[in-house]
């Protein structure tokens, strides 16, 4: 037999798997567990042989009936003595026999045919020993796709074949009558009629196929029945139309909700364009507030220390010193260390001032940026719901990450609006709870939202630390009662001096202007030197030494107030970058998966099509040959009614 006359073509099968395996990583971060499991389901299912299996007693003809129905792939020699044990052949690239056990044999063959075919002939079941042949035999009964129980139409007997059909579906078996051509009509009929008695005594609904050795119209009439009966339109892909049927209505919902998936990403990346340019306009305008602030803050430590260097070199006049300090080194070192004192109140109480007041304005601004961005949030729509069969999650993420950024947010504009308009001393409460509240949200927002933690989740009673400064304006008098260890803390602060306070939250505290050892060394020399000539005899080392010191000083101060007044600022850049960050991320995210999904779905969509293609093709097929069929009928039945005129 050719094999083109072979009943089961798999010429879809590399489709049906490329589909699968496409169809399998759409899916993978989707939430759809029961459309995955199907799907995996399906590719093992196509990803393994169609098994044929035929069973039978011993001499029943079982080899010789496989060896008709698979164009001689399963025995050269229909002749060959009886089959013992299992002889499973199969599609492979080239001939060769295993014995995968003493009483089982793989054989491959090359027929392209039997590509993606198992074809499992079977050793008499009234002959079976082996236990663990039985064993095997019970399991490939089990697993195939089509089951041939074979009986010979001479003689039905029926003494081991039910007993190994238990718990098989009578769906996929076919009762076989063999050597046919042997036997007279009577013969065939009388026992067509045990073997339906035998199985309906065992509940089983069947079709029997009468076969023998001559016409292959018998054989060809069983191999339609299988195609059309039991295997369906596209069995290599489903074996069920209805499953064939499930996987479109799932693609179709699919493609739905990727559909909504994307115009959200489409919309979510407007609202992002739309807050990049509030945070870039912000930038912009505010690099030139920084700079500024440091060229005022230049000024004025120069200013200060320059003033104050003249007025501690006049100090240090000897005249001024007998007249003032007559009590020796220790009262010419307090009477210098007093004029220390009183510069560095001036310088930080001067730096202070012209921090805050550039802070308030920084803070102002970025407070109408978040405003906007709260804006943006809130008329978002959630084209994508939260009960997505497919996004569902991703869906529910977004909406806790935008809640959760919209009140980060809401919870900072609250503090820069109190900044904006604070008192010296409010301000500095507002600020110490405005550091405590941003370490807390920064030690809860380690995981990333998109990936599977919330960001920002749990901000719990951090907030609060809003509330207890805000109460009454002011946290001396307890206002603390919120409870938070950010708002406890801030309230510890309260009452301190404003200099000191703003030290503590925006950079170390402004020391002496020079150290205390420069100041004593200083006092020292002056006051051992007793005589006014003597005293004079040091003027000019004194001096010199302390020029140099507070250069030194002038040098360092400037380097630390710059850098402290860049470290506050770009806090505040950090701050806002974070309150966006997840959004962003996000944004950014699908702005990588989107296309790699629709590119997927594509790929899907036009294997789907393929398929169908495949399908039609079939059924035209049929239709040509159906219409072929009736014209050769027609063409007899007139040559008939010719002749018989």
């Amino acid at each position: 037999m050719e094999e083109k006359n072979l009943p089961f073509q798999f010429e879809d099968k590399g489709l049906a798997q490329n589909l699968l395996q496409s169809v399998g990583e759409l899916l993978k971060d989707s939430d759809a567990t029961e459309e995955k499991e199907m799907v995996k389901t399906f590719l093992q299912k196509i990803s393994e042989a169609m098994t044929f299996v035929a069973v039978g007693d011993a001499g029943v003809g079982k080899t010789a009936f496989l060896n008709r129905l698979f164009g001689g792939a399963v025995c050269e020699n229909e002749m060959a003595q009886s089959t013992m044990g299992i002889r499973e052949t199969k599609g492979g690239a080239q001939e060769a026999e295993l014995q995968v056990a003493s009483y089982y044999v793989r054989h491959f063959v090359t027929m392209e045919a039997m590509k993606g075919i198992s074809v499992v002939d079977t050793q008499g079941l009234d002959t079976l020993e082996s236990k663990e042949c039985i064993e095997k035999v019970r399991a490939f009964i089990q697993k195939s796709d089509v089951l041939f129980v074979v009986f010979d139409a001479l003689k039905i007997r029926s003494l081991h074949v039910w007993d190994f059909l238990a718990e098989t579906s009578p769906e996929k078996m076919v009762f076989v009558m063999t050597k046919c051509d042997l036997a007279d009509e009577q013969t065939i009929k009388d026992n067509r009629i045990k073997l339906q008695r035998y199985m309906s005594e065992e509940g089983i609904d069947a079709p029997i196929f009468s076969i023998g050795s001559g016409s292959d119209a018998d054989v060809e009439e069983l191999r339609r029945y299988i195609r059309e009966q039991i295997l369906g339109e596209t069995p290599t892909l489903t074996k069920q139309q209805q499953n064939m049927q499930h996987l479109e209505g799932m693609l179709t919902a699919l493609g739905s909700s990727f559909s909504l998936r994307k115009k959200q990403y489409e919309s979510d990346k407007v609202i992002l364009e739309n807050i990049n340019t509030e945070v870039d306009g912000f930038l912009s305008r505010n690099e030139s507030v920084v700079n500024r602030l440091k060229g005022e803050l230049r000024n004025i430590i120069a200013s200060q220390i320059d003033a104050y260097q003249a007025e501690i070199i006049s100090k240090m006049d000897p005249l001024k010193i007998r007249e003032r300090c007559p009590g020796g080194p220790s009262e010419v070192e307090a009477y210098l260390g007093a004029v220390n004192e009183n510069y560095r109140n001036i310088m930080n109480e001067q730096i202070s001032a012209t921090t805050q007041d550039a802070v308030r304005k920084y803070c102002a601004d970025l407070q109408d940026v978040f405003e906007e961005a709260t804006g943006f949030f809130r008329k978002r729509q959630n084209l994508l719901d939260a009960e997505d069969q497919f996004y569902g999650s991703l869906a529910k993420s977004k909406k806790k990450m935008l809640y959760e950024s919209d009140t980060m947010m809401a919870d900072l504009s609250q503090f820069y609006e109190k900044l904006a308009g604070a008192s010296e001393k409010l301000f500095m409460d507002v600020w110490k709870a405005r550091g405590e509240y941003d370490a807390a949200i920064q030690k809860k927002s380690k995981k990333g939202l998109i990936t599977g933690g919330a960001v920002g989740a749990g901000l719990g009673g951090v907030g609060t630390a809003i509330a207890a400064v805000l109460a009454h304006g002011a946290l001396a008098a307890g206002t603390a009662a919120a409870g938070t260890a950010a708002a406890a803390t801030a309230a510890a602060t309260a009452g301190s001096a404003v200099a000191t306070a703003l030290g503590a939250v925006l950079w170390p505290v402004v020391g002496a202007i020079i150290g205390a050892v420069v100041i004593s060394k200083i006092a020292k020399k002056m006051a051992k030197a007793g005589a006014a000539n003597d005293m004079w005899a040091v003027y000019d080392e004194c001096v010199a030494e302390f020029k140099q010191e507070v250069a030194q000083i002038k040098e360092e101060m400037t380097e630390q107030v710059m850098q402290t007044v860049t470290e506050i600022f770009d806090r505040e850049v950090r701050s806002m970058d974070n309150s966006f960050k997840d959004f962003r991320m996000a944004v950014n995210i699908d702005s990588r998966n989107i296309p790699l999904l629709e590119s997927k779905l594509q790929t899907v969509q036009d294997l789907m099509e393929q398929i169908g293609q495949l399908k039609r093709d079939r059924e035209a097929r049929m239709e040509a040959d159906a219409l072929n069929l009736n014209t050769m009928e027609g063409r007899e039945e007139n040559v008939l009614e010719y002749e018989a005129e």
